[in-house]
């Protein structure tokens, strides 16, 4: 199986031919959209003006983007920050090369760790309640992974909701 554009796609093979190897799709593989599409097929129309502050990031990048609601939930803090502190605060979300859910995500793994452009690193644990990322104090429950883009890969968190337990060591 492959990845393309959130589906997947059955695979046979390889075949070997001359120095090659070939292999078999039932399907016409599409290009991936831009990020601002993808945002916008998401519905994270709050994230989208932050967006500018990317100009110049080199892919593949990883994004772990949060939702319109915790955006909303800080967007008294973002206010007045000027493009470079933008930048900053996108750059804490925002990991070289990409990474796939099936790299971090896993049952009962006690932690992974991936280390974002700036800030510090963001912690990543699954629990019976879910998945959950830590960075600094700050932790969100993911609730979308794998959307890919032309230059990576965007996950989509959430705040979590009250009454649900976070098993997740700060250190």
């Amino acid at each position: 199986m492959v990845y393309n554009n959130n589906d997947t796609i059955p695979v046979e093979g390889p075949t070997e031919v001359e120095n090659l190897q070939v292999y078999i799709i039932d399907t016409v593989i599409s290009l991936p959209p831009t990020l601002e599409q993808v945002v916008e097929s998401l519905g994270l129309t709050s994230l989208a003006p932050l967006l500018e502050g990317l100009n110049g990031t080199e892919g593949p990048i990883t994004i772990f983007a949060p939702n319109n609601a915790a955006l909303e939930a800080i967007a008294s803090d973002l206010e007045g920050l000027d493009e470079e502190q933008v930048t900053a605060v996108l750059s804490n979300h925002i990991v070289n090369g990409t990474i796939f859910s099936d790299d971090i995500i896993v049952e009962g793994d006690s932690d992974d760790e991936v280390t974002p452009l700036a800030g510090p690193g963001i912690s990543v644990t699954t629990n019976e309640t879910g998945t959950f990322i830590t960075s600094g104090e700050a932790s969100a429950q993911v609730i979308g992974t794998d959307f890919l883009f032309d230059g990576g890969v965007v996950h989509v968190s959430r705040l979590p909701r009250p009454g649900i337990e976070l098993s997740i060591d700060h250190r």
